[in-house]
């Protein structure tokens, strides 16, 4: 442990001995992740993170490949004051998209509405395929089928083109595949334009719209570090007297968060749900070091060489604790998860360096930026601090509370999983809003493809949709041979062959026939949520007999989802068993008494968040499942400081030393993910609850838990008052 010292020890005289040079590599290092930077690509949806490793990749591949289909937007067009859609309102619906589409090829592939379905119907001189609405916009004035709805209702298309009781219609936009939120954007808001809002009303939803929504919560996620930057600026000025502190600190983030940005794009990792927090979780990474180093100066006065001295060894171990804590998402099957354990495993790695190499260098170059003690003891800050520190539970609470060590093994593998790409968002957001209108009129909420290996498979086993159709979340059934059928009922025998082919020719059915010769049925169902698109597809495996099988981006979500609480599982396995191993090292190391003390009260907060969870049936997600891993990570960081403190002393006097900046900084890591439920996805807003709920427990075990279990062990605690800020 001594050559380990006098080596960390040695980077510190490095950065004030060369402060140029430091300065100067640090710099290049920045200009080369800001190139970097500029090359990360960003995801938008959940398709994109489906890899080859998954059962429903291939599937997926070929609904995207076979059928040209990708991402679509869906609006509902009423009128404004509810009333039926006029002859006129119809035509200027049908023209303004057609000509929308023929304008805009270099982004829409197609356009498919009501307005482009044909029935068929005998003439004089043989049939014709008039408009179903028995639309005429050549007359004047401009005329409709009066039974129109009774045509849709007595139609393969009813409840998916027109509703039974609402007055709108679906125009269903499908883009091209290079197709940016931003032109979908610019393209939604042209038609919202177009259709005033004092005439029509406008709902949209769709993949196109989930993608365009995200991109805007990315940017919402964004603004929102600004107020990350606000509290930290407030914290510091309230506990240590001044702002410059909280400036530095801002610094360290920001030049951190660039350069793990650098290495995102350097590596081709992505922006997605889970790295757009990334600000985030390198602001709780990089308070662990730096709030003990400012507590040391501006509390107890230190000299400013003495402050890095006194916390690097430790702040080094913190930092491999957590780097553990984020690493162990590797076990994960899935790689979004694995990318964010990477990247901000790397991060709490650079923002150590950063702390105490290049912050020391700057201090040394330039001695303004040097804190000195400005906190008096008669600081209301200061006589909060001592009466929270105070404070621990009695021995028979303690060891009712302990008895969580034993629940958390059966929570996390009971944990539930019921996630839906419908939750993303808040209730009242316009997105969900849209999809429940849908939902009340017509029935069902999303869209889910059959794939047949051969077209001729539908035909040849017809009674496999019609089971299909009679399962309770299937509520509508766009099937081809429906539609075939539609059309020959309607004419003699001997049109059959005749009619057979030109339906079969028609651009309306590449929808269900790929080049290759594979088949489709599109299948509308009333739920999105994981359990009953498993449950749909458990029952479509039994019905198919491998003939055919569920594909598109919510069935592969459900597979996604499914993989969440085995991460979670097995990520804090791996990480209690090493970061376990690196306390009782150090405890040896430095000589602390009572291990077990240290780790009971570092494993507590951990395994009562999975308790909670577990009791409590909270609903996991993807992204709510790695604030395990984050809370584990930071278990034991402060027992860490404890034992580094002063090699002479008890753990006893150890903790009461630094009892004050471990109440800071958990306060100020239970602050900081408020700013996460402002977003507009729900999911980050689950993950800003959970955090605080995790920081909250991490300090009751690293702090107060930790003083009983001394009790406990008969080592007296020394009075705090006396001893906290010598």
């Amino acid at each position: 442990m001594k050559k380990l010292c006098v080596f960390f020890y040695q980077i510190l005289k490095f950065s004030y001995r060369n402060p140029t040079w430091v300065i100067s590599i640090f710099s290049i290092v920045f200009l080369i992740a800001i190139y970097f930077s500029s090359q990360v690509k960003t995801i938008y949806d959940i398709q994109d993170t489906i890899g080859p490793d998954f059962v429903t990749y291939q599937s997926l591949e070929n609904l995207r490949t076979e059928f040209h289909r990708r991402h679509n937007l869906t609006l509902l067009l009423s009128r404004y004051d509810n009333a039926e859609l006029s002859a006129d309102d119809h035509c200027h619906i049908q023209k303004y998209f057609s000509h929308l589409a023929l304008n805009s090829l270099d982004t829409i592939q197609k356009i498919e509405s009501i307005y482009d379905v044909r029935t068929i119907a005998l003439t004089k001189n043989g049939y014709n395929y008039p408009s179903l609405l028995g639309l005429n916009c050549e007359t004047i004035p401009t005329q409709i089928d009066t039974n129109w709805r009774e045509n849709v209702k007595n139609s393969p298309w009813k409840k998916i083109l027109s509703g039974e009781k609402s007055n709108d219609v679906i125009i269903d936009i499908f883009f091209q595949t290079e197709t940016s939120p931003d032109q979908i954007r610019a393209l939604l808001s042209k038609i919202q334009n177009d259709f005033p809002n004092d005439k029509y009303h406008l709902d949209f939803t769709g993949t196109g719209a989930f993608q365009m929504f995200v991109n805007e919560a990315y940017i919402q996620s964004q603004s929102l570090n600004i107020i990350i930057i606000i509290i930290l600026l407030l914290t510091f000025k309230i506990f240590f007297g001044g702002f410059k502190s909280g400036l530095i600190l801002i610094f360290s983030l920001v030049y951190t968060t660039i350069i793990v940005t650098g290495i995102m794009g350097a590596l081709d990792y992505p922006i997605d749900f889970l790295t757009q927090s990334i600000f985030t979780i390198m602001t709780i990474a990089t308070l662990e070091d730096f709030i003990f180093v400012v507590f040391l100066r501006q509390r107890k006065g230190h000299n400013w060489k003495t402050s890095y001295r006194k916390i690097i060894v430790a702040s080094f171990f913190t930092s491999v604790t957590t780097f553990i804590g984020f690493i162990s998402l590797v076990t994960s099957d899935l790689e979004i998860i694995k990318r964010f354990g990477i990247v901000t495993a790397l991060g709490c790695l650079i923002e150590w360096t950063v702390v105490f190499v290049l912050l020391p260098a700057l201090e040394q170059k330039y001695s303004r930026l040097r804190l000195q003690s400005v906190v008096s003891e008669m600081d209301l800050s200061t006589r909060f601090l001592n009466r929270l520190e105070s404070w621990h539970p009695g021995p028979i609470f303690t060891i009712l509370i302990s008895l969580f060590f034993i629940s958390w093994i059966p929570g996390a593998q009971n944990l539930v999983t019921n996630d839906s790409p419908s939750k993303v968002f808040q209730q009242d957001h316009p997105f969900i809003t849209s999809l429940n209108r849908i939902k009340s009129d017509r029935g069902w909420e999303a869209q889910v493809s059959l794939l047949f290996k051969d077209y001729d498979t539908i035909a040849a086993h017809p009674e496999i949709v019609e089971k299909i159709k009679t399962l309770p979340i299937v509520k509508a059934v766009e099937n081809p041979l429906d539609v075939m059928n539609y059309y020959l009922s309607k004419m003699p025998n001997h049109l059959h062959r005749l009619i057979q082919s030109e339906v079969d020719s028609s651009f309306y059915f590449k929808k269900f026939l790929s080049s290759t010769g594979m088949g489709q049925v599109v299948l509308y169902v009333s739920e999105s949520e994981i359990k009953s698109i498993r449950e749909l597809q458990i029952h479509v495996d039994e019905i198919c007999q491998k003939k055919c099988e569920l594909a598109n981006g919510l069935v592969s979500y459900t597979e996604f989802g499914e993989r969440v609480p085995r991460t979670l599982y097995e990520s804090m396995i791996s990480g209690l068993l090493l970061i376990a191993f690196i306390l009782v090292a150090l405890a040896f190391l430095t000589n602390t008494d009572n291990i077990w003390a240290i780790l009971l009260s570092s494993f507590w907060g951990p395994c009562f968040v999975i308790t909670v969870l577990w009791v409590t049936n909270v609903n996991i997600s993807y992204s709510t499942c790695i604030f395990a891993s984050i809370c584990l990570g930071l278990a034991g960081d402060n027992a860490i400081q404890y034992m580094f403190t002063s090699r002479r002393d008890k753990l006893a006097e150890k903790v009461s030393q630094l009892s004050q900046p471990t109440i800071i900084m958990s306060l100020l890591l239970m602050a900081i993910p408020l700013t996460l439920t402002l977003s507009d996805f729900v999911n980050m807003v689950q993950l800003g609850v959970l955090f605080i709920f995790g920081m909250m427990s991490n300090l009751i075990g690293d702090l107060f838990l930790l003083k009983s279990y001394l009790q406990l062990f008969n080592k007296k605690l020394p009075n705090s008052k006396t001893t906290g800020h010598n």
